[in-house]
Protein backbone atom coordinates (compact mmCIF):
# COMPACT_ATOMS: atom_id res chain seq x y z
CA UNK A 1 0.00 0.00 0.00
CA UNK A 2 1.40 3.39 -1.04
CA UNK A 3 1.05 5.87 1.83
CA UNK A 4 2.31 8.96 0.01
CA UNK A 5 0.39 11.48 -2.04
CA UNK A 6 1.45 13.72 -4.93
CA UNK A 7 2.01 17.42 -4.13
CA UNK A 8 3.42 19.67 -6.84
CA UNK A 9 5.22 16.74 -8.42
CA UNK A 10 6.70 15.59 -5.10
CA UNK A 11 5.38 12.74 -2.98
CA UNK A 12 3.98 13.89 0.35
CA UNK A 13 4.98 11.69 3.28
CA UNK A 14 2.67 11.08 6.23
CA UNK A 15 4.55 10.73 9.52
CA UNK A 16 3.14 9.84 12.95
CA UNK A 17 5.28 10.64 15.99
CA UNK A 18 4.20 9.07 19.26
CA UNK A 19 5.56 10.99 22.23
CA UNK A 20 6.27 14.71 22.61
CA UNK A 21 9.45 14.37 24.62
CA UNK A 22 12.77 15.76 23.37
CA UNK A 23 13.31 13.01 20.77
CA UNK A 24 9.83 13.18 19.25
CA UNK A 25 9.76 16.98 19.19
CA UNK A 26 13.27 17.34 17.71
CA UNK A 27 12.32 14.80 15.03
CA UNK A 28 9.10 16.67 14.23
CA UNK A 29 10.84 20.06 14.13
CA UNK A 30 13.55 18.84 11.77
CA UNK A 31 11.05 17.17 9.45
CA UNK A 32 8.85 20.29 9.41
CA UNK A 33 11.77 22.62 8.74
CA UNK A 34 13.38 20.39 6.12
CA UNK A 35 10.40 19.05 4.20
CA UNK A 36 7.81 21.81 4.63
CA UNK A 37 4.72 21.09 2.53
CA UNK A 38 6.09 17.70 1.41
CA UNK A 39 5.29 16.12 4.77
CA UNK A 40 2.28 15.81 7.06
CA UNK A 41 3.34 15.29 10.67
CA UNK A 42 1.00 14.22 13.45
CA UNK A 43 2.38 14.23 17.00
CA UNK A 44 0.50 12.19 19.60
CA UNK A 45 1.01 12.88 23.30
CA UNK A 46 -1.04 12.15 26.42
CA UNK A 47 0.63 14.71 28.72
CA UNK A 48 -1.01 17.70 26.99
CA UNK A 49 -4.47 19.28 27.01
CA UNK A 50 -6.10 21.82 24.73
CA UNK A 51 -6.32 25.27 26.34
CA UNK A 52 -9.19 27.27 24.88
CA UNK A 53 -7.85 30.33 26.69
CA UNK A 54 -4.46 30.12 24.95
CA UNK A 55 -5.79 28.55 21.77
CA UNK A 56 -3.12 25.87 21.88
CA UNK A 57 -2.01 22.73 23.64
CA UNK A 58 -0.25 23.06 26.96
CA UNK A 59 1.35 20.60 29.31
CA UNK A 60 -0.94 19.04 31.91
CA UNK A 61 -0.11 20.43 35.35
CA UNK A 62 1.62 18.52 38.10
CA UNK A 63 -1.58 18.77 40.15
CA UNK A 64 -3.23 16.74 37.37
CA UNK A 65 -0.58 14.05 37.35
CA UNK A 66 2.09 15.33 34.97
CA UNK A 67 5.40 15.58 36.76
CA UNK A 68 7.65 17.47 34.34
CA UNK A 69 11.28 16.40 34.16
CA UNK A 70 13.68 18.90 35.69
CA UNK A 71 16.95 17.27 34.65
CA UNK A 72 18.97 18.23 31.58
CA UNK A 73 19.51 16.41 28.33
CA UNK A 74 22.87 16.56 26.60
CA UNK A 75 22.50 17.45 22.95
CA UNK A 76 25.45 16.40 20.82
CA UNK A 77 26.59 18.86 18.16
CA UNK A 78 25.91 16.16 15.55
CA UNK A 79 22.19 16.54 16.33
CA UNK A 80 22.17 20.31 16.82
CA UNK A 81 24.11 20.88 13.58
CA UNK A 82 21.21 19.41 11.59
CA UNK A 83 19.51 22.78 12.19
CA UNK A 84 20.47 26.26 10.94
CA UNK A 85 22.19 28.74 13.26
CA UNK A 86 18.91 30.68 13.69
CA UNK A 87 16.96 27.51 14.47
CA UNK A 88 19.60 26.49 17.02
CA UNK A 89 19.37 29.89 18.69
CA UNK A 90 15.56 29.65 18.94
CA UNK A 91 15.26 25.99 19.90
CA UNK A 92 18.40 24.75 21.62
CA UNK A 93 19.74 27.61 23.69
CA UNK A 94 21.68 25.75 26.35
CA UNK A 95 24.82 25.72 28.38
CA UNK A 96 27.89 24.52 26.53
CA UNK A 97 29.52 22.09 28.93
CA UNK A 98 31.65 20.01 26.61
CA UNK A 99 33.37 20.95 23.38
CA UNK A 100 30.95 18.90 21.26
CA UNK A 101 27.67 19.16 23.18
CA UNK A 102 25.40 21.39 25.23
CA UNK A 103 23.09 20.76 28.18
CA UNK A 104 19.48 21.91 27.93
CA UNK A 105 16.82 21.51 30.61
CA UNK A 106 14.31 18.93 29.33
CA UNK A 107 11.35 21.00 30.48
CA UNK A 108 12.64 24.10 28.61
CA UNK A 109 13.42 22.10 25.48
CA UNK A 110 9.96 20.50 25.44
CA UNK A 111 8.30 23.90 25.99
CA UNK A 112 10.26 25.61 23.20
CA UNK A 113 9.75 22.79 20.70
CA UNK A 114 6.02 22.36 21.43
CA UNK A 115 5.48 26.13 21.08
CA UNK A 116 7.51 26.20 17.86
CA UNK A 117 5.58 23.30 16.33
CA UNK A 118 2.24 24.84 17.28
CA UNK A 119 3.29 28.15 15.68
CA UNK A 120 4.27 26.17 12.57
CA UNK A 121 0.83 24.53 12.53
CA UNK A 122 -0.91 27.89 13.00
CA UNK A 123 1.05 29.39 10.10
CA UNK A 124 -0.19 26.75 7.67
CA UNK A 125 2.51 24.13 8.08
CA UNK A 126 1.48 20.49 7.83
CA UNK A 127 2.09 19.80 11.53
CA UNK A 128 -0.71 18.68 13.83
CA UNK A 129 -0.44 18.07 17.56
CA UNK A 130 -3.05 15.79 19.09
CA UNK A 131 -3.79 14.52 22.58
CA UNK A 132 -4.27 10.83 23.19
CA UNK A 133 -5.87 10.23 26.57
CA UNK A 134 -4.68 6.63 26.73
CA UNK A 135 -1.63 4.60 25.87
CA UNK A 136 -1.39 3.95 22.14
CA UNK A 137 -1.71 0.32 21.09
CA UNK A 138 -1.54 -1.38 17.69
CA UNK A 139 -5.29 -1.97 17.73
CA UNK A 140 -6.20 1.60 18.73
CA UNK A 141 -9.18 2.76 16.70
CA UNK A 142 -8.60 6.49 17.34
CA UNK A 143 -5.91 6.70 14.65
CA UNK A 144 -6.08 5.56 11.04
CA UNK A 145 -2.69 3.83 11.01
CA UNK A 146 -2.96 3.03 7.30
CA UNK A 147 -2.39 6.66 6.27
CA UNK A 148 1.12 6.88 7.72
CA UNK A 149 4.22 5.82 5.81
CA UNK A 150 6.50 6.38 8.81
CA UNK A 151 5.91 5.84 12.52
CA UNK A 152 8.34 7.24 15.09
CA UNK A 153 7.96 5.89 18.62
CA UNK A 154 9.86 8.24 20.92
CA UNK A 155 8.46 6.95 24.21
CA UNK A 156 10.73 5.88 27.05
Amino acid sequence: MDMTHQTNGARKQYVAIVGAGPVGLVCAAKLALSLGQDVNIEIYERRINWSAERGSYEWISEENGNRRREQVVTLQDDVVNLFTHEEVRRLFDGERVWRTSRNVAIRDLEDRLLDFLQREAASGSNVRVARLPEVLHDDNDRIDATKFAIWVNSLD
